[in-house]
């Protein structure tokens, strides 16, 4: 089945956040949106850099330079405190690189991009071929 090829990042609401930007009130996690997304993804993307998904309570951001500016911007867009839609996932310990903040995890992060640093997968690919 075919999946959508942009990144997509989706971020809890606050109670205290006031909705006033674009909002897309289609169901994302629909068994067709889960078949194919491109079109939901799409629509985000047409709609703007961040967008509201009231049915969800998430932000949606779609556009490749923006899921990529979300991503740095670890200081204020945590994952410490939970990145998936569902509360209860989020509530789980789950000390993994994906949902850790800071130093932790840049250490973590940097252990695990190693082996995908370019000389390491060259070396890689000699041995496979060898």
């Amino acid at each position: 089945m075919p999946h959508s090829k942009a990144p997509a990042v989706f971020f809890k609401a606050s109670p205290t956040d006031r909705i006033s930007l674009a909002q897309y009130r289609g169901d994302i996690y629909s068994k067709a949106a889960l078949r194919d997304s491109n079109d939901h993804f799409r629509a985000i993307r047409d709609l703007g850099p961040a967008v509201w998904l009231p049915k969800y309570k998430l932000w949606a951001v779609a556009r490749f330079d923006d899921v990529k500016a979300c991503l740095r911007a670890d200081d204020k867009l945590i994952s410490g405190k939970g990145i998936a839609a569902n509360p209860i996932l989020n509530r789980l310990e789950t000390k993994i690189t994906l949902t850790c903040d800071g130093d932790v995890h840049k250490r973590r992060r940097s252990m695990l991009m190693k082996p995908l640093l370019p000389a390491e997968l060259q070396n890689l690919r000699q041995r496979i071929q060898g």
